[in-house]
């Protein structure tokens, strides 16, 4: 599977992710062998490091580092309060409000923390919405 890029230098690449594939394997996921890390570590033969990821299911840009230095610094401004991530997701049904949801993710620790993700319609369709959707949690 060839990777999309749609960025990049010296220093960081920028892909779109297909859907239903890891950004980097995990140890409860042992059973997948492929994940976007190692189908583009191939492709571009050069180590790569994550800065974010999206979930499993979800499609969508993601920006990668090639120098360690950098990731970590782009790692620490990615999970400040004051960066800004919108998402854009079509969804099934209508929503014709803007709206909130707060609910609670188990981080790797099995600790709970709370989450916070707020959306607003964009477009209506007969039986999905483009939501604009925004983070503030970072989780």
């Amino acid at each position: 599977m060839e990777i999309e890029i749609l960025y990049m230098d010296e220093n960081l690449v920028i892909v779109n992710k297909p859907p239903n594939l890891l950004v980097h394997p995990y140890k409860e996921a042992k059973q997948d062998k492929t994940c976007l890390m190692m189908l583009l570590k191939k492709q571009l033969n050069k180590f790569i490091y994550p800065i974010h990821r999206l979930d499993r299911p979800v499609s969508g840009v993601i920006v990668m580092g090639f120098n360690p230095e950098i990731v970590k610094l782009m790692q620490e401004q990615w999970h400040m309060e004051s960066t800004n991530k919108k998402y854009y997701a079509l969804v099934r049904g209508q929503f014709h409000e803007k709206g909130k949801r707060d609910f609670q993710i188990k981080d790797k620790k099995k600790i709970y923390r709370d989450a916070c993700t707020l959306y607003s319609p964009l477009v209506i369709y007969n039986d999905a919405t483009l939501l604009e959707i925004e983070i503030k949690t970072g989780r």
